[in-house]
C-alpha cells in the first residue's frame, strides 16, 4: 500500500500581511479565458463552458465510465459557436489521459487547483474575518487536506494528499456499496437514524476501525454483515472510519473547514466530519461537495495571467516504457487445451426431483454469494443447484434459497443433514438451529477450506486417469493443487489425494486485491449488465497489458485511466484478470509449496468465466517451473457445497427429519447491537460488536432470541451455557506469563519518577534498568504500551510503519504529558547471543525510540527525555559499567546521585542478577503452567515472536484468544531461553535469529535440545516425543523489515509441518477474519497428513546447502563468467573486471527499466521484501537465463567456462541489506532446482555441468569479492566515475531547449562509452611495478604513492575526456536566472537507480534552465563507512577511558592504541577516496566535489545525538539539514517502500524542518516505491509546494 503523502515545511516564510483584494480585470482579459473547463475525476467528470464574457453557458456532470474523449470532443464542438478551436482546461486524476486522447488541453494538477480553490473560498465575503481556513476533500481517488492563511499561503505548510492509496477513498466506498447491492442514493436512507441532531448519539456510538487500508475496511464490512451485525451498523462503521482517515490529518488552528468532494454529498459523511471537527475546535463547517469553486478559481487564474503563460510539461523529455503485454485468452486456451494443461468439464445437470426423498443440503454462504446444493441422501445424485447474491442481509439470502426449494419440493423437506460453510456459516447455523430444533445433530459447520478440498477429490483422481490415458507421463498422484478465488478471499491449497483431505493451505490475510469481487466492481464501473458479460468481453480481447495489481483501489483507478486514454474496454477487463492473478501469485502462492506436474483444481464462482482460470493456468506454469494441469470441474462455484454433501454422507446420522420451509421464510429477525467487553476472553480492553437477533413469527410474536458476532470464544461460551455444560478450564497461560513478568516491574506515582517505557526490545530489558536505578534510590516507573497509544499515534503516520513504532510514538507522547522527572529512552544496539551471531537489534528498534522522542518533544517541548545508546552483547558488570558511567550521567545529575565506581559496579551486578532471576522465575512459572495443562489433557501451543510483539492484545492480533478458543495453553516464546543455532549466524539480529532457531528446532522436534531451562527442556521433550505435533504460531507485524527477509527461510523450514503465520495490523478487536485460518490450522494438526506425506521426501531443510553457493576462492578468468547487478549504469565496474581479464558480461542497456526489473524479481521474492532485494534478484534471473542462452548458442564469451559468478554485497546491519545475498541464494536454489535438497551439497540452480556461485562483497572486507587489490581499487574508481557521469547528465537541464538537450545527450552517451573503454584498457600493474610494490610493502606513504601509480589511478585519459566534454558544453554555465534546487538523498540503491528518471520527470515539469539537481553518490556511502568506523573507534576510546577511571581490569592502553590506529587508517582511506580517486575526476568535469560525510554526522546530532542507528539514516538526516540550511528548495527522500531507514527519515521530517537554525523555504518530500516506478504526481506536488500555484503555473513565463 502506498501511504498518504505529507508535504510540509514548518519554517517561516516571508508572506504578505494579507491577501490582496481581487483587482479589476479588463474585458479582453476575461475574453481570453473562454473555453471548456473539465474536472476529470475517477468517478465523475464535470464539464463547464465559459463564453468570452465569462458567463457559464454549459455545466454538467457525467460519469467517468463512458468514452470521455468523445464526451469532451462533443462539448468542444458545442463551444465552437464562440470561436474556432475552443480552449480546453483540464484538472483531476484523468486529466492527462483526456489530453492524450483529445490531443490538446492545458492541465492543472489537482492539488494546485485545490489550493487556488481554497484561495477563492477565502475571498468570499462571509470569510472576511477568517485568519485561516482548511479544505478537506474526499473524492473517488482519495483525500486532500489543505490549510491556508489569510494571505493564501499554506498554513503550517499543510498539504496532505493520498492519490495512490485506498484509505479514505470514494472508490473504496463505492466498492462497499456495490458489494452490498446498494445505490449511492440509498446510503442516507439506510443510515437515516444516524443523521442530524436526532442521530448524533447513534453516530457517537459508532466504532472506528484501526485498519491500515481502506480495502481492509471494506472486507471487514462484509465480515460484519456475515457475522450478523445489522447492515446499517456495518455500513456506518465503514463510512465513518474511512471519512475520519482524512479528517484526522487536519491539525488544530482552523476556525472554518470546507468539505468538498462527492463523498460529502452524503449527509451521514458530513455529519460525522462535523462531529469530529467540532470536537477539534473548528467553529464552522461548510460543505461544497460539487467542487464548483475549483473551476471558478481556474477560470480566474486564466483571466489574470492568460492561457499562453501557463506552462505545461514537455513529455518529450521523459522515457516511455513499453507496456508489458499478455497474450489473448482465446489463443492461450487453444494452446493449453492441446497440451492437456487446461480443461473445463461441463456443468453437472440436476436430476428431476420427483418425490419426498430424504436429502442432504450443502450451503456455502460467503461474502458476496450464497450457494446451495441438494443431493439425494441415498444415491448422492444432485437434485438442485442455485446461487444467489448475498449483498444484503444474510438470513434474507437463506430465505430466498428456501423459497426456491419450496417452489420445487413443496412445503416440507425430509432432511438427513445440512452442512454449512462460508464466512456467514455461524449466523446461518444459529438461525437454522433455533428455527428447526429437530435438526440437532444433523446441522454441521465445516471450515470452507476443507469443504472445497473434499468437493473435487473425485474430479482430481479422474483427471489424473484422463491425463495418463492421453499419454501424459509424470503426473503426480499423491497431491493436487486447489486455487479458490472467492468474492472477498483467495485460497491456495494442496490436497492429499489418497487421504482425501486438505494437506496445506494459505489464504489472503485481509486484503481483497487478488479476489473475484474486483471483476464485479469493474463490471459495475463500466455499467455492464453482468460479470459474465465483462468476462466474455475480456476473453475476446486481442491483447491485454500489465497494470498495477498491488492494491484493489490502484487496479480500479488504473482501469479508469486506461479507459480515458482510449484503451478498448475489452483489453482493460482482460488486464484486470491478469492483475488479480498476479497479485494473488505474489502475495499468496509462495506461502505453500506448489509442486510441478500436479492437477490444479480451479474453484469459485469466478471460474465460470474463461479469462480468470486461463490467467491462473498461465501464471502457475512459471510459478511451479514445470507443468500444471488445470481443471475447471463441473459447477466450480458449488464445489464447497459438494464437499459438504460428501462430508454429510459420511457423518450425518441415519434417517431423516421433516422441516417446514415456511417456518424460516415467515420468521422475522429483528437485530439489535450489543457490545461484548471481554465476556469470554477476560480482555478489559475488548470492545466487539455483537448482534442480538429476536425472532418473531408471522404475527409478530416473539419466538426466541440469540446473539451473533464477536469471536468464537464468546459464541462457544454462550452455547455451552445454553446446554448447561460447564466451561472447560483452559487457563490463559499466555496472559498469565506476561502478567507474571510485568507485575515484577516497579510502578511509581512520584511526580519526579524516572519512567522507562517498555517499547521495542526495551520491553525485555526494562527490568534491568529499573533494578539498577531503583537500587541507587531513583523512583522508577515502568510503563506498558496501551491500545490507546496506537490509536492516538496512527493519524500522525503518513507512511506505512510497523505497529510497534506507532505504539512507541503514542506512548512517549502520553508519558511526556504526565508528571515525570525524566523519561529514559535507551537505544539498545546489541543483545547477548553467546557469540552465535552479531546480535544486533534492527534499525527500527534503535531509531524508533529516537522517532518517539522527537514526536513527544513536538507536543511537549518541556518534557525531559534522555536518549542514549547501549550495547548489551556482554551482560557483564564491567562491560556495562564502562558504558553507563558516562551515558547515565544526566540521570545521576537530575536525581542528585554521584555513585562511586564500586557503588555503580555493585548496582550493575545486582541488576544483572535480578534480571536473570526474573527470567528464570518466569520460566519456572511457565513450566508450572505447562505441567498443569499436560495433566489436564490440554494441548500446549507455542506463540513465537518478540516479547514486545507478544504484548497481549496490543500487537499480537489477540493470538492468545485465538489459541485459547481452541482449548490450547499458549506459551509465548520469549519465556524460552534458547541456544542460538550457529547455522543461522548470518541473521545478525538477535531476536529474528532466536525466532528462526526455535522454528527450525520445532520443525525437527528438537526444540527441547535448544532450551536452557532444565524443566522447560524436559517438558518440551515430552511434548515433542508424542505422536502429535506441537502447534506453533509465529506472530509478526506488517512491514517488519527483519521478518520480511527471514520469512523465506521460515517457509522452507516449516514446509514439512503445519505452520501458521499471523501478521498484526493494528489494534484489532474483530477476530473473525483470523478464525478461519486458525480453524484450518488446527484441523491440519489433527489430521497429521504432513507426517504421512512429507516423511518420505528426505530430510528437513538444511541451511548449510546454501554454503555451497558462496564462492570460497578468488575469481578465475579461465573458468568464471561474472555478472554484476545493474544499479543504474554498472559499466564502470564491469569494464574494470574485463580489463582484469575476466569474462564479465554487460547487462546494462540504455533502456534500463528498474520498474520492469523489480517486477521480474518480485515474481519470486513476493511483495514483503524491499524493491532493491527484488531488483537484484531480477538481475540474477536475467543473468542465469543469459548465461544458459550463451552456453547453448556456443557464445565464445562463455565457451569453456562453467561457473557463473554473481556479485552480491553484504553489509553488517542493522538494516536488512546485509541479508539480501542470503535470500538470493535461497531463492535461486528453491526456484531453479526444486529437488536440490536431494542432490547433495554440490547442487546448483543451473543445469548440466554449470555452477552458480555468489561472489560476496562483504562490508567488513571493503566489499572485496575475490580479486586483486588493484582491481578492487579501480572498481572504486569506476564507481566514482559513475557518480561524475550522473552529475554531468544533470547539467543537461541548462540546455536552451529540447533540441539542444538531445544533442547534449548524444554527446554524453559518447563520453560514457569512451570512458568505459578507457577503464577497460588497463590490464593491471606490469612485472616491474609488481616488483616495486613487493619491495615497498609496509613503507607507509611511499607504498601508497607507488600503488597510485602502479594501479593506473592517475587517470590521465579519463580526465582528458571529461575536460573535453566540459569545454564543449561550457556555454551552459553562462545561463542565468532562478533554479529550483533539488537534492536527492535517501536509500543508496533507489536514489541512484531512480535519479535519472526523477531528473527527466522534473525537467519535463519545470522546463529547461529552471532546475538544478544533485544526488548523493554511491561512493559517499563508502566514505561514511570510514567515518562510522572512526566514530566507533572514538566510542571505544571513551569506554576505555571510562574503564580506566573506574579502575576496571583490562589492558585499556592497548584498547586505546588500537582505536587510534583504526582512526588513522580510516583517515588514510578517506584521503585516497576523496583526494586521489574522486577529486581529480570531479575537477576535470568542472563539478564540485560532494560534501564530506564527516560534517554531515555533526549536523545529524541535532536530531540523533547518539548517531544511532548506524547506517544511512544518520547521513540522510545530516544531508537534509545541510541542504535546507544551504538553500535547497526540495530534498527528496528516495527509497524503497518499507525501508526501515528511510521510513524513519520521513518520520523525523517534522523534527528536521523544525530546527530553529534551519531557515529557508525548502521542504522535504519522501518518494518511496514498492515497484521501482516514479510517482510523478508526488514530484509535481513537491514542485508545487516549493513554488506556490502562481509560480508553478506561470513557470514558462518566469
Amino acid at each position: 500500500m502506498t501511504s498518504p503523502w505529507l508535504i510540509r515545511n514548518r519554517r517561516s516564510r516571508a508572506r504578505p500581511a494579507g491577501m490582496a483584494p481581487p483587482t479589476a480585470v479588463a474585458p479582453q482579459q476575461v475574453e481570453r479565458a473562454w473555453g471548456l473547463y473539465v474536472d476529470a475525476g475517477v468517478a465523475c467528470v464535470r464539464l463547464q463552458g465559459r463564453d468570452p464574457a465569462g458567463r457559464v453557458v454549459q455545466d454538467r456532470l457525467v460519469p467517468a465510465n463512458g468514452e470521455l474523449a468523445a464526451v469532451v470532443t462533443a462539448e468542444l464542438d458545442g463551444m465552437a459557436r464562440f470561436g474556432a478551436l475552443p480552449p480546453l482546461y483540464l484538472t483531476g486524476k484523468l486529466a492527462p489521459m483526456v489530453r492524450s486522447t483529445v490531443g490538446r488541453g492545458t492541465i492543472f494538477p489537482s492539488a494546485a487547483a485545490a489550493w487556488l480553490g481554497a484561495r477563492a473560498l477565502m475571498q468570499r465575503a462571509e470569510n472576511a474575518d477568517l485568519d485561516a481556513l482548511a479544505l478537506v476533500e474526499l473524492s473517488a481517488s482519495g483525500y486532500l487536506v489543505l490549510g491556508i492563511d489569510r494571505a493564501g499561503e499554506l498554513k503550517d505548510d499543510l498539504l496532505v494528499v493520498n492519490p495512490r492509496c485506498g484509505a479514505g477513498s470514494g472508490v473504496n466506498l463505492d466498492r462497499v456499496l456495490q458489494k452490498l447491492g446498494m445505490a449511492r442514493e440509498e446510503l442516507d436512507r439506510v443510515l437515516a437514524a444516524y443523521l442530524g441532531d436526532e442521530g448524533s448519539a447513534r453516530r457517537r456510538a459508532v466504532l472506528v476501525r484501526a485498519d491500515r487500508c481502506g480495502v481492509f475496511s471494506s472486507s471487514a464490512t462484509i465480515s460484519d454483515k456475515n457475522q450478523g451485525i445489522p447492515l446499517d451498523m456495518a455500513l456506518a462503521v465503514t463510512v465513518k472510519s474511512e471519512m475520519l482517515k482524512a479528517c484526522r490529518k487536519l491539525p488544530a488552528g482552523f476556525a472554518k473547514v470546507y468539505l468538498s468532494g462527492r463523498i460529502f454529498e452524503w449527509a451521514y459523511a458530513r455529519d460525522c466530519a462535523t462531529d469530529f471537527l467540532h470536537a477539534q475546535g473548528v467553529r464552522e463547517v461548510a460543505a461544497e461537495p460539487g467542487n464548483g469553486f475549483v473551476i471558478e478559481a481556474l477560470h480566474d487564474l486564466v483571466v489574470r495571467v492568460g492561457a499562453d503563460a501557463i506552462g505545461q510539461p514537455d513529455e518529450r523529455v521523459k522515457r516511455r516504457r513499453a507496456a508489458l503485454e499478455y497474450p489473448a485468452f482465446r489463443a492461450l486456451r487453444d494452446g493449453y487445451q492441446a497440451d492437456h494443461r487446461f480443461l473445463r468439464l461441463p456443468d453437472q445437470a440436476s436430476e428431476p426431483w420427483v418425490d419426498a426423498r430424504p436429502v442432504l443440503i450443502g450451503l456455502d454462504v460467503g461474502s458476496t454469494m450464497a450457494k446451495v446444493a441438494v443431493a439425494d441422501a441415498q444415491t448422492g445424485a444432485i437434485l438442485h443447484l442455485a446461487a444467489y447474491s448475498n449483498s444484503g442481509d444474510t438470513i434474507e439470502s437463506v430465505k430466498r434459497i428456501f423459497e426456491a426449494l419450496r417452489a420445487q419440493a413443496g412445503d416440507t423437506l425430509e432432511v438427513r443433514g445440512i452442512g454449512v460453510t462460508g464466512s456467514a456459516r455461524y449466523q446461518v447455523q444459529q438461525a437454522l438451529e433455533h428455527v428447526y430444533p429437530t435438526l440437532a445433530g444433523r446441522l454441521a459447520m465445516l471450515v470452507e477450506n476443507y469443504a472445497h478440498a473434499r468437493g473435487s477429490i473425485d474430479c482430481a483422481r479422474e483427471h489424473i486417469r484422463r491425463l495418463k490415458a492421453a499419454g501424459v507421463i509424470g503426473v503426480r498422484e499423491d497431491l493436487c493443487i486447489l486455487v479458490d478465488i472467492g468474492g472477498e478471499d483467495t485460497k491456495i491449497s494442496t490436497i492429499a489425494l489418497a487421504q482425501a483431505e486438505l494437506f496445506n493451505n494459505a489464504m489472503n490475510l485481509k486484503c481483497s486485491a487478488g479476489t473475484g469481487s474486483l471483476m464485479d466492481t469493474l463490471a459495475a464501473m463500466f455499467s455492464m449488465p453482468s460479470v459474465a458479460a465483462a468476462c466474455a468481453e475480456a476473453f475476446d480481447a486481442p491483447r491485454s497489458r500489465q497494470i498495477n495489481a498491488t492494491c484493489a483501489v490502484f487496479l480500479m483507478e488504473n482501469a479508469r485511466k486506461l479507459q480515458a486514454e482510449g484503451v478498448p474496454r475489452a483489453e482493460i477487463l482482460a488486464a484486470a484478470n491478469w492483475a488479480i492473478v498476479e497479485n494473488m501469485a505474489r502475495s499468496l502462492w509462495n506461502q505453500v509449496e506448489l509442486p510441478a506436474d500436479c492437477v490444479v483444481l480451479l474453484h469459485g464462482q469466478t471460474m465460470l468465466s474463461e479469462p480468470l482460470p486461463l490467467a491462473v493456468t498461465h501464471r502457475l506454469q512459471s510459478h511451479v517451473r514445470g507443468r500444471a494441469f488445470a481443471l475447471v470441474p463441473p459447477n466450480p462455484g458449488h464445489r464447497a457445497c459438494f464437499g459438504l454433501i460428501r462430508t454429510q454422507q459420511q457423518t450425518a446420522p441415519q434417517g431423516q427429519v421433516p422441516i417446514d420451509l415456511r417456518r424460516l421464510i415467515d420468521t422475522r429477525f429483528d437485530k439489535r447491537i450489543t457490545v461484548c467487553r471481554g465476556a469470554a476472553c477476560s480482555d478489559e480492553g475488548a470492545s466487539c460488536n455483537r448482534a442480538k437477533l429476536t425472532c418473531r413469527d408471522a404475527d409478530g410474536a416473539k419466538m426466541f432470541s440469540f446473539t451473533l458476532g464477536g469471536c468464537s470464544a464468546v459464541n462457544e461460551l454462550l452455547a455451552r451455557k445454553k446446554l448447561g455444560i460447564a466451561p472447560e478450564a483452559v487457563r490463559d497461560t499466555y496472559k498469565e506469563i506476561w502478567d507474571f513478568v510485568d507485575q515484577r516491574h516497579p510502578r511509581s506515582d512520584d511526580p519526579r519518577r524516572l519512567v522507562i517505557p517498555r517499547s521495542f526490545c526495551v520491553s525485555e530489558w526494562a527490568f534491568l534498568f529499573a533494578d539498577l536505578l531503583g537500587g541507587l534510590g531513583v523512583p522508577v516507573h515502568v510503563d506498558n504500551v496501551l491500545a490507546a497509544d496506537l490509536l492516538e499515534a496512527q493519524p500522525l503516520f503518513h507512511i506505512d510503519s510497523c505497529a510497534p513504532q506507532m505504539g512507541a510514538v503514542g506512548q512517549f507522547r502520553r508519558l511526556a504529558g504526565l508528571p515525570h522527572g525524566m523519561i529514559l529512552a535507551p537505544q539498545i544496539e546489541y543483545l547477548p547471543t553467546g557469540g552465535a551471531s552479531l546480535g544486533r537489534t534492527c534499525t527500527m528498534n534503535q531509531g524508533g525510540v529516537a522517532v518517539a522522542v522527537n514526536y513527544a518533544r513536538q507536543l511537549h517541548p518541556d518534557a525531559r527525555m534522555h536518549l542514549f545508546n547501549v550495547d548489551l552483547s556482554r551482560l557483564e558488570p564491567d562491560a556495562l559499567c564502562m558504558q553507563l558511567e558516562e551515558r547515565l550521567r544526566p540521570v545521576f545529575e537530575l536525581y542528585g546521585l554521584a555513585p562511586t565506581p564500586t557503588e555503580l559496579h555493585v548496582a550493575v551486578a545486582g541488576a544483572i542478577d535480578a534480571h536473570h532471576r526474573l527470567r528464570h522465575d518466569a520460566a519456572d512459572f511457565a513450566a508450572d503452567l505447562i505441567e498443569q495443562a499436560l495433566d489436564q489433557g490440554v494441548r500446549v501451543a507455542l506463540a513465537v515472536g518478540r516479547e514486545y510483539v507478544l504484548n497481549p492484545g496490543i500487537y499480537d492480533s489477540h493470538v492468545r484468544r485465538l489459541l485459547t478458543d481452541k482449548h490450547m495453553a499458549a506459551i509465548p516464546s520469549y519465556v524460552l531461553d534458547v541456544d542460538l543455532d550457529p547455522d543461522y549466524a548470518h541473521i545478525y539480529w538477535r531476536n529474528p535469529h532466536a525466532i528462526v532457531t526455535m522454528l527450525d528446532a520445532v520443525a525437527r522436534r528438537r526444540l527441547h535440545e535448544r532450551i536452557r531451562h532444565p524443566r522447560l527442556a524436559a517438558l518440551f521433550k515430552l511434548i515433542e516425543c508424542r505422536a502429535d505435533l506441537l502447534p506453533v504460531v509465529q506472530v509478526s507485524t506488517f512491514t517488519c523489515g527483519p521478518d520480511s527477509v527471514t520469512a523465506p527461510f521460515v517457509a522452507e523450514i516449516m514446509k514439512r509441518r503445519p505452520f501458521l503465520l499471523i501478521q498484526s495490523d493494528a489494534v484489532l478487536k474483530e477476530l473473525a477474519h483470523l478464525e478461519n485460518r486458525v480453524n484450518t490450522y488446527v484441523k491440519q494438526l489433527e489430521l497429521g497428513l504432513h507426517g504421512q506425506l512429507a516423511g518420505g521426501q528426505g530430510p528437513p531443510f538444511e541451511i548449510r546447502l546454501l554454503d555451497g553457493l558462496r564462492s570460497d576462492r578468488p575469481l578465475d578468468p579461465r573458468d568464471d563468467v561474472v555478472y554484476v547487478p545493474t544499479l543504474a549504469d554498472n559499466r564502470g565496474m564491469t569494464a574494470v573486471l574485463r580489463g582484469a581479464g575476466f569474462a564479465c558480461i554487460d547487462n546494462y542497456a540504455a533502456d534500463y527499466d528498474l520498474h520492469a526489473l523489480v517486477k521480474e524479481g518480485r515474481k519470486a521474492t513476493g511483495d514483503a521484501v524491499c524493491a532493491p532485494l527484488a531488483a537484484v534478484y531480477g538481475d540474477l534471473l536475467r543473468a542465469m537465463a543469459d548465461f544458459e542462452r550463451r552456453r547453448n548458442a556456443g557464445d565464445p564469451l562463455v565457451a569453456g567456462r562453467r561457473r557463473l559468478v554473481y556479485f552480491d554485497n553484504k553489509g553488517l546491519g542493522p538494516c536488512r541489506q546485509g541479508q539480501y545475498v542470503e535470500v538470493h541464494k535461497l531463492l535461486a536454489l528453491r526456484d531453479r532446482r526444486p529437488t536440490a535438497q536431494r542432490a547433495g551439497p554440490d547442487c546448483s540452480p543451473l543445469g548440466g555441468q554449470a555452477v552458480l556461485q555468489f561472489a560476496v562483497g562483504a562490508e567488513g572486507a571493503a566489499y572485496n569479492f575475490g580479486v586483486e587489490e588493484w582491481v578492487m581499487v579501480r572498481i572504486y574508481l569506476g564507481v566514482v566515475l559513475q557518480a561524475v557521469l550522473q552529475a554531468l547528465y544533470f547539467r543537461g537541464a541548462e540546455c536552451r531547449d529540447h533540441d539542444e538537450f538531445e544533442r547534449f545527450v548524444r554527446d554524453y552517451e559518447a563520453l560514457r562509452s569512451a570512458l568505459y573503454r578507457e577503464l577497460e584498457s588497463f590490464h593491471g600493474p606490469g612485472a616491474v611495478w609488481r616488483g616495486a610494490l613487493k619491495l615497498a610493502a609496509g613503507t607507509g606513504r611511499f607504498e601508497v604513492v607507488l600503488k597510485f601509480l602502479a594501479f593506473g589511478l592517475r587517470g590521465t585519459w579519463l580526465r582528458r575526456l571529461l575536460r573535453g566534454f566540459a569545454r564543449r558544453w561550457k556555454h551552459l554555465d553562462a545561463a542565468t536566472g532562478h533554479r529550483l534546487e533539488v537534492a536527492i538523498g535517501g536509500e543508496v540503491y533507489m536514489r541512484v537507480a531512480q535519479a535519472e528518471e526523477i531528473f527527466r520527470a522534473l525537467l519535463a515539469d519545470l522546463g529547461f534552465r529552471r532546475l538544478r539537481l544533485a544526488v548523493t553518490p554511491i561512493w559517499s556511502y563508502a566514505e561514511y563507512l570510514l567515518d562510522e568506523a572512526a566514530e566507533l573507534g572514538r566510542d571505544a576510546m571513551r569506554r576505555a577511558e571510562s574503564a580506566q577511571r573506574q579502575g576496571l581490569r583490562g589492558d585499556w592502553d592497548s584498547e586505546l592504541r588500537e582505536a587510534r590506529r583504526v582512526q588513522r587508517r580510516c583517515e588514510g582511506w578517506r584521503f585516497v577516496l576523496r583526494k586521489l580517486l574522486a577529486g581529480p575526476l570531479y575537477a576535470a568535469a568542472g563539478l564540485p566535489l560532494p560534501a564530506s560525510t564527516r560534517p554531515l554526522l555533526e549536523q545529524a546530532r541535532a536530531i540523533l545525538p547518539t548517531l544511532r542507528p548506524i547506517g544511512e539514516l544518520v547521513t540522510y538526516i545530516g544531508e537534509a539539514v545541510t541542504e535546507l540550511r544551504g538553500g535547497s528548495d526540495i530534498v527528496l527522500n528516495v527509497a524503497p517502500q518499507g525501508c526501515m531507514v528511510s521510513s524513519m527519515g520521513e518520520l523525523l521530517t517534522p523534527a528536521i524542518e523544525g530546527l530553529e537554525d534551519a531557515p529557508g523555504r525548502g521542504c522535504i518530500q519522501h518518494l518511496f516505491s514498492a515497484e521501482g516506478d516514479i510517482n510523478e504526481e508526488l514530484l509535481t506536488l513537491s514542485v508545487l509546494k516549493s513554488l506556490g500555484p502562481e509560480r508553478y503555473f506561470m513557470r514558462a513565463a518566469a
